[in-house]
């Protein structure tokens, strides 16, 4: 099996982009419907909570809530500044906000309030390949939050807080059954316990 660092998935990306002509918006739509038919055809539920960065796992995140929320109660949870969002999870972002999926945007004072109980399964796109370093503040916060849950959690991509290569730096890693990793897997996919 082939595995590679994030550096060499955003440079598979960016061929994809630029060589192919396959804009980032696509990718991100292709990834997040992966998510959903996976979700629709192997799992049981009837509520689905979606935690979403502002990044571009954020954007996969908000294509699969809007995919699901077709059949699924879904309600999305950001863990982000809006201004924030990438141009690409923006689009997706709208989307949903549109088709009038419920969202919520986290903060360090709501979380505590924060009921995750009533939803059968978590999908986590909270950091993606991209991700180095440690969860701080509210990202760890949220990742524990998830974790203390007990609910079934699908990570798209990567589980957030693991880098997808290089030292694992931090505990505060999403408890993920189940990873749906885009492209090809990433090296701590494979070496993480």
């Amino acid at each position: 099996m082939k595995v590679v660092t994030a550096q060499q998935m955003q440079h598979i990306d960016r061929v994809t982009i630029e060589q192919y002509g396959i804009p980032g918006e696509v990718l991100m739509a292709m990834a997040g419907k992966s998510v959903a038919d996976y979700v629709l055809k192997n799992i049981n539920a009837t509520s689905i909570a979606v935690f979403c960065g502002v990044g571009n796992n954020g954007g996969d995140g908000y294509v699969a809530a809007y995919l699901l929320s077709q059949y699924i109660r879904v309600e999305v949870f950001i863990a982000g500044a809006l201004d924030k969002l990438t141009p690409s999870s923006k689009i997706y972002y709208d989307v949903c906000r549109n088709a009038q999926v419920p969202i919520t945007v986290l903060s360090q004072e709501l979380l505590p309030s924060l009921d995750l109980h009533t939803f059968d399964i978590v999908i986590d796109a909270l950091t993606g390949t991209g991700f180095s370093g440690q969860p701080k503040g509210l990202l760890q916060q949220v990742i524990n939050l998830i974790n203390a849950s007990g609910k079934k959690v699908i990570a798209i991509d990567m589980p957030s807080g693991l880098p997808a290569d290089g030292a694992i730096e931090s505990e505060t890693i999403v408890k993920a059954h189940t990873t749906i990793t885009m492209g090809l897997p990433k090296i701590n996919l494979v070496t993480y316990p």
